[in-house]
């Protein structure tokens, strides 16, 4: 798992806590990323021809197969790409942004089977901050 973060500059420090400006431009944190968390999990998720009603629709046939191998060609990442900036995590942050992807999966789960996304198609996420969930 790696972690990167997006950022950017503007005067207000937090709109959240109010609009006073400051003097000077002030680095905002936008959205951190936790990159490759669990995986397999998500991996085992989105292939479940079970729970995933679109993947055995979509590729359950002999023409189905031909079009997931060419899927597979498609998001191959290719040996000379440079991999995503990554800094070390701290491993009990870790196991905490570990929690929250089990609950996203399970959001993801719960909505596959009640019908909730697309097609029924597995999707879910849970927006954190300070390391509260606030929604899902």
């Amino acid at each position: 798992a790696g972690y990167y973060g997006l950022r950017r500059c503007g005067f207000i420090r937090d709109t959240s806590s109010g609009h006073d400006k400051e003097p000077e431009r002030v680095d905002k944190n936008m959205v951190e990323v936790f990159d490759g968390i669990l995986t397999e999990d998500v991996q085992n998720l989105f292939t479940d021809p079970k729970l995933n009603r679109t993947l055995r629709r979509r590729f359950g046939g002999r023409d189905g197969r031909k079009v997931s191998e060419a899927f597979k060609e498609v998001f191959t990442r290719h040996p000379d790409a440079e991999d995503s900036p990554k800094f070390s995590i701290d491993p009990s942050i870790l196991q905490q942004h570990e929690a929250f992807m089990r609950a996203a999966l399970a959001v993801a789960q719960r909505g596959a089977k009640q019908g909730l996304s697309k097609e029924r198609e597995p999707f879910g996420c849970v927006i954190v901050k300070d390391g509260e969930v606030l929604a899902e």
